[in-house]
């Protein structure tokens, strides 16, 4: 051999036999002085112990979702109960203006129909009714504007009305 392909060869690889490829990384039992690296048993006990471990993390967040699930629940039921109070609230107090709209209609109609009789016409405008047919005039509970008056063109008639809060209207008419 020439001194060229002595150093070529530098450090000395084993025979290789025709027919195998060639593997730049040495097998195991020459990494390892040949000795095995574990038994099977070792191989097996760990895998059983990772799905153990598996197993009941997955059943503790399987859990935990649960009880988040039963906490979403009972805040949205708390929730929905506390609208349901508010929206029987608001339709008591609309009654309740309701009630009133009506009464101070017909405490209204109550002083038109006096004012009728002692004068033969009803009044150009509600303020005429005070203080001798009614001690003050009636406003809506809720906006405090004055309820709807209009007698007719020669005072023989008129129309008297209160819008209520399902946005219907309470009207009454002179005889």
């Amino acid at each position: 051999m020439s001194a060229q392909s002595r150093v070529n060869q530098y450090p000395p690889q084993p025979q290789q036999q025709v027919g195998q490829p060639r593997n730049p990384v040495s097998p195991p039992s020459q990494v390892t002085g040949g000795k095995k690296n574990g038994s099977p048993i070792f191989s097996i006990v760990g895998v059983v112990v990772v799905t153990i471990v598996l197993f009941f993390g997955g059943l503790f967040y399987l859990q935990y979702l649960q009880n988040q699930n039963i906490e979403d629940s009972g805040k949205m039921e708390e929730e929905n109960k506390e609208k349901e109070e508010l929206q029987l609230k608001q339709l008591e107090e609309n009654v309740k203006n309701d009630q009133i709209r009506k009464l101070d209609i017909t405490s209204i109609k109550g002083g038109l129909s006096e004012y009728f009789e002692k004068n033969k016409l009803y009044p150009e405008k509600l303020e005429v009714l005070t203080p001798d047919y009614l001690t003050v005039i009636p406003l809506d509970p809720v906006s405090k504007v004055p309820y709807f008056y209009e007698p007719n063109e020669d005072f023989t008639k008129y129309e008297l009305s209160a819008k209520l809060s399902d946005d219907g209207n309470f009207t009454v008419q002179s005889n």
